[in-house]
């Protein structure tokens, strides 16, 4: 089979060749889709955030945002340092600071990757079409030759037809779980810096005109008692987070 498909692509077969360019359009895609989630991005949540909000409990602002600016590479830590800088000068506009990042950051996560199926789609359709055209031709040889079995001219364009289909389906197939893989990269990171943002948003946007002291972190006496009970939130959800990672490591 594979020395078939080899001397298809060196007969210059247009099919076969269409197919590989597509093909190679679609990991371009996953390579860099793989890179920016897994190199780019990569942080572990579990421990930054551990980290972020030991700081932030102990009102150690200063402290936070140089530990943010550390990992800056990574989205959510680049927001966290926003939130930070934002809390700083106008508390009321922390909650919209994270929303916009959020915004524009989680459509980046998915980008491109819904094209790989309607990548792979397009290869298996024109693989049929390319046997069915071989299939075609096999036929119609047959059918002008009248000095040679027709049948084994059948034969013969049975075995090319099957060629572009099997060459198709191995694109497709090596398309498929390349996006797969990416895709549950993408689908937990992008659940990890909702539940990150999250936890910001408890520790750092007030509500209810709930004030915060200077920069320093002093707290006034308003708004105490429901600073203790978002940080019980944020504290829950952080949990939460840990015990994701260590069942995924159990797995």
């Amino acid at each position: 089979m594979w020395q078939e498909i080899l001397y298809e692509l060196g007969d210059m077969n247009l099919y076969l060749i269409f197919m590989l360019m597509i093909a190679f359009v679609g990991i371009v895609i996953l390579i860099e889709r793989g890179f920016f989630l897994i190199f780019v991005q990569r942080l572990d949540f579990a421990r930054f955030t551990h980290e972020l909000v030991s700081m932030l409990k102990a009102s150690d602002f200063e402290r936070a945002a140089a530990y943010c600016k550390q990992h800056n590479k990574s989205e959510f830590a680049s927001m966290a340092a926003s939130a930070i800088d934002k809390f700083k000068t106008n508390p009321r506009s922390v909650s919209v600071e994270i929303k916009q990042r959020l915004f524009n950051f989680l459509p980046r996560i998915s980008a491109r990757l819904t094209m790989i199926p309607g990548i792979a789609s397009a290869i298996i359709l024109l693989s049929i079409i390319a046997s069915m055209h071989s299939l075609w031709d096999a036929v119609q040889v047959a059918k002008a030759t009248s000095t040679v079995n027709p049948a084994n001219i059948i034969q013969l364009g049975i075995s090319r037809c099957l060629s572009p289909c099997a060459f198709g389906i191995a694109l497709s197939m090596v398309l498929i779980v390349g996006h797969q893989l990416i895709l549950g990269v993408s689908t937990r990171q992008s659940h990890m810096v909702q539940l990150g943002a999250e936890i910001l948003n408890d520790l750092l946007a007030p509500k209810q005109a709930m004030a915060y002291g200077s920069f320093a972190g002093e707290a006034v006496t308003s708004g105490v008692q429901e600073q203790k009970e978002r940080v019980d939130i944020a504290e829950s959800i952080l949990n939460n987070l840990e015990n994701i990672d260590a069942e995924e490591e159990i797995i």
